[in-house]
């Protein structure tokens, strides 16, 4: 799965947390906002690991090449 395909099927009022592998915070999103505003970059990479908190994800990313 990728952060985009992730992205569009969210609820409203869900938030993902997008890390990489280092555990380091890339990007918060919630959800209701324009998917435009996350980098074509993040859109692209696949979620290695989905860990739900409630009403929110965090997602760890493979490494961008």
């Amino acid at each position: 799965m990728t952060v985009e395909s992730l992205l569009k099927v969210m609820q409203k009022g869900t938030d993902v947390i997008l890390k990489d592998k280092s555990e380091k915070e890339l990007l918060r999103f919630s959800q209701g906002n324009d998917l435009n505003v996350v980098s074509f970059e993040y859109l692209n990479r696949k979620i290695l690991i989905l860990e739900p908190h409630g009403n929110s994800f965090t997602a760890i990313l493979e490494d961008s090449k």
